[in-house]
């Protein structure tokens, strides 16, 4: 956005980034100022009513004018983009400075006295600022403070629940029986913690955290993760005696866990630093210890009455908790699949400073985090039956570490990670090979389902039949390791099931439509569905290859952790032969599953914007327009061989094609295959047909099928030659990806020409070389002489990042002079973990009353 305009706002820098949304400084052409722009996240505009009621809220803020708060200017859109228009306050946040340890106590008094003098305005007009945190603090070069932010957290909160047709209450996963879990652990009140009610005491009790913070240099509730700090928050007193005497009176006042004990007015006060002490501070300490003692002991044990009642299953907790595990710094969280153990952990993949990946396993108890080394390159991290190992994938294999003593074992290869599932006689199910296996002690394994629809499957509580996500089918179905049948369980699913025992007895399937979680009881007995489906996570990510494995992990204890949906828009940049990078187009126009126009001025492709959509890049004139829109998915577009249409799937409906300048759209067919290349009259696509994946050429005159590719194994990604009489296509025939080449004419036989395993053909302009990734990690070349039986040896040409599989799930294409490559590459997304104890209380309470 650099660079460019919103409204009459020019907009020059960077400012930061959040949760809420991204801040830049911009210009105001009309009035001649530096202001902050600060433009609204994604999943803002997508919670129903919350931008109006968002307006709402930026009214009653604009209405605060007072020296210590960032002014609001004003709320505007322009191009489709909302943002807010915000004072630009220059200086470094109260987090910079308290980065170089504590502030002198004159001067912490000075900057804390603007911090309640902000506050004590806001209040005065009924506004809470909910996230008072040093870094929502600003210090100009003068000393002035000013409080940012100011009543932002709650114009984002989903406090006001949506009744459906039903007059029931949906729960939502971040709401609490009575509000939102809101601000940041270290300042968050006990009251916020647990998600009941708050009023401006949370703002007092987040001013004391701050104030214990500038005079100490230390926080008042330390804590390694987001878990531990919250226990810290509920259960532990400060060290007050490593405060001033002087402010330890306003500093106990603010920080009373119970909020009617604690101070209620925030002008109050500096009469309690102000007054002089009573006694002396030694004299205090000695006497406050006696009388207090036995407070503190019913505070602990009634916080460990309320932990030991959460995991007691004859005693069904009243309320959930839910907090966040956050990437440790210089790390970041990938979106995957957290696994929650019954014992009360949490695994799951962080990805250091150097780009490695490992698992990681945290106690949401103790908040204590384990690296577990031996996991390089580690991703979906499944659970033993009994908590003491557990199953990764790493670099197509699939391995076993044994917490006990650290040691990892090799147990078989795999094509694609995460679907794996364990049940209670240590029985591993696997998808490898095209099909499930059953995985025995000795690593032999033994079929038990041919069918390549059969994917991720989840384990009932029998330890002999799964549920499985049949592709192509958008159902899920159930299995058994005793025989291939397959019964319907529930259809028109976007997603693999998740199967959720709770600790009442009852069982949920959790499974996704619409970017929503959803949750419905389920007869383990019966093997069927009960009841309604409720939404129980709005937006859930989404993982896996293909991506229907929803982020979430689940314990049959009672606690869950999931990740939202990420925006991954991959970056493109062009590369030459040697891998070398030539020109990287910057990530507002970039797209994923790229595609070259015929004339190679544009590039079609796929971006996400809550469901995926179709868009095209200019590469002259490097912008941005969107092709399709609508609450469906559209994927895996491709040009016709004249550049005046596109043709792409939309989920469950068909394969459709829109004129290339938008102005119109029209159905191929009804069948919902992946399309891969159209040259002339003729679509090459893909579709499961059980128990294969078959590649077939649709006439879009005439509407006329031929299946193609080859008689055996799996076929897809088939790709015309330019002269359109012969097709690049890849098939597991052999038992391994490779590519071959093969006339249109029927009945001709294909020619191999790739050896190692590869996938993702793509041809150069005159058709005399063809390219594909390979499984181990490189983009190659092959010489193509069409019509002869042998194709020449390939060659390396560079590095390509996870091989063919990189190259299906993000794509790439290659300009028809083969010189240059435009490979699509992701982002970095750092998704932090929310955890969620007693998820399903909420579930079973029913409607509010």
């Amino acid at each position: 956005m650099v660079g460019q305009a919103l409204a009459h706002y020019q907009i020059s820098a960077l400012l930061g980034a959040g949760g809420m949304g991204v801040v830049f400084k911009a210009a105001d052409t009309r009035l001649g100022r530096e202001v902050a722009i600060k433009m609204l996240a994604e999943d803002f505009h997508r919670h129903g009513d919350r931008p109006l009621r968002f307006e709402r809220e930026a009214k009653l803020l604009a209405s605060l004018n007072h020296p210590n708060i960032a002014a609001i200017h004003g709320l505007d859109e322009d191009q489709g983009v909302r943002f807010l228009v915000l004072e630009l306050v220059e200086g470094e946040t109260l987090a910079d400075r308290l980065s170089r340890g504590a502030i002198p106590l004159d001067e912490a008094l000075k900057l804390a006295r603007q911090i309640s003098d902000a506050l004590e305005a806001a209040h005065e007009k009924g506004i809470i600022h909910r996230d008072l945190k040093p870094g929502n603090i600003k210090i100009a070069a003068d000393g002035t403070v000013k409080v940012l932010d100011f009543g932002v957290a709650k114009a984002f909160a989903d406090e006001e629940a949506v009744v459906d047709a039903r007059g029931s209450r949906p729960p939502s996963i971040e709401a609490t029986e009575h509000g939102m879990i809101l601000g940041t652990a270290a300042y968050m009140a006990p009251e916020q913690a647990r998600g009941t009610r708050v009023d401006k005491r949370v703002d007092i009790w987040a001013f004391g955290a701050v104030l214990y913070e500038i005079v100490t240099g230390t926080r008042a509730f330390p804590g390694t993760n987001p878990a531990e700090t919250i226990a810290s928050v509920l259960t532990k007193e400060p060290d007050f005696d490593r405060a001033p005497a002087r402010v330890q009176r306003l500093l106990r006042k603010c920080l009373e866990k119970e909020p009617k004990n604690r101070l209620r007015d925030i002008a109050d006060a500096w009469e309690l630093v102000n007054e002089p002490l009573p006694v002396d501070a030694a004299q205090a300490k000695a006497k406050r210890r006696i009388p207090k003692l036995p407070w503190i002991l019913v505070s602990v044990l009634g916080t460990l009455v309320v932990v030991f009642l959460s995991y007691w299953p004859n005693s069904p907790p009243r309320s959930r908790v839910t907090f966040q595990i956050q990437a440790p710094p210089g790390s970041r969280l990938p979106l995957g699949t957290p696994a929650v153990s019954n014992d009360g952990r949490v695994a799951y993949t962080v990805i250091d400073h150097e780009g490695v990946a490992r698992i990681h396993v945290s106690s949401i108890e103790s908040g204590d985090t384990r690296v577990l080394l031996g996991t390089e390159g580690a991703s979906n991290p499944v659970w033993s039956p009994a908590d003491d190992a557990l199953l990764f994938a790493a670099r197509q294999r699939l391995k076993r570490i044994d917490l006990s003593n650290g040691s990892v074992r090799d147990l078989i290869g795999i094509g694609l990670p995460g679907q794996t599932a364990w049940n209670q006689n240590d029985d591993i199910v696997v998808r490898a090979e095209g099909k499930l296996l059953r995985v025995s002690g000795d690593n032999s394994t033994v079929p038990i389902s041919n069918s390549s629809l059969d994917i991720y499957p989840a384990f009932l509580q029998d330890s002999r039949r799964f549920l499985v996500l049949a592709t192509g089918l958008n159902s899920i179905q159930l299995g058994s390791l005793d025989s291939g049948e397959r019964t319907l369980v529930i259809d028109n699913v976007q997603s693999a099931p998740i199967l959720a025992p709770t600790p009442s007895g009852k069982t949920y399937l959790l499974f996704q439509r619409d970017s929503h979680l959803f949750a419905q009881e389920f007869d383990e007995v019966s093997g069927k569905v009960l009841g309604t489906t409720e939404v129980l996570i709005p937006y859930i990510g989404m993982v896996g290859q293909p991506a229907v494995r929803p982020a979430v992990g689940v314990a049959a204890s009672g606690n869950l952790a999931y990740q939202n949906h990420q925006v991954n828009n991959r970056h493109l940049t062009w590369v030459d032969r040697s891998g070398a990078p030539v020109h990287a187009l910057s990530p507002e126009v970039s797209v994923y599953k790229p595609r070259l126009s015929p004339d190679q001025s544009s590039v079609v492709g796929t971006r996400q914007s809550g469901a995926e959509d179709i868009w095209v890049t200019n590469l002259n004139h490097p912008s941005l327009r969107r092709l399709t829109f609508g609450d469906t998915t559209e994927n895996f577009p491709v040009w016709s061989s004249d550049g005046s249409h596109v043709a792409y799937v939309r989920s469950q409906r068909g394969i459709y094609a829109a004129d290339a300048d938008g102005v119109g759209e029209s159905q191929l067919t009804e069948i919902p295959g992946l399309p891969w290349s159209w040259s002339g009259k003729h679509l090459l696509y893909s579709f499961p047909e059980p128990p294969l994946s078959k590649l077939y050429m649709l006439d879009v005159t005439t509407k006329e099928v031929t299946q193609v590719g080859s008689a055996y194994g799996n076929s897809f990604s088939g790709v015309f030659s330019p002269d359109g009489n012969y097709f690049a296509f890849s098939s597991d025939k052999s038992g391994r990806h490779e590519v071959y080449v093969k006339p249109v004419t029927p009945g001709a036989e294909e020619t191999q020409v790739s050896f190692g395993g590869a996938m993702e053909p793509r041809w150069n302009g005159d058709g005399t070389e063809l390219y594909f990734a390979s499984l181990d990690g490189y983009l190659m070349a092959a010489g193509v002489e069409l019509g002869k039986p042998v194709a020449a040896a390939p060659t390396r040409l560079f590095p390509f990042g996870g091989g063919g599989l990189t190259a299906f799930r993000n794509g790439y294409d290659v300009a028809s002079d083969g010189q240059r490559f435009l490979i699509a590459t992701p982002g970095q997304i750092n998704a932090s973990i929310t955890v969620v104890l007693n998820w399903w209380v909420m579930l079973e309470r029913g409607p509010k009353r």
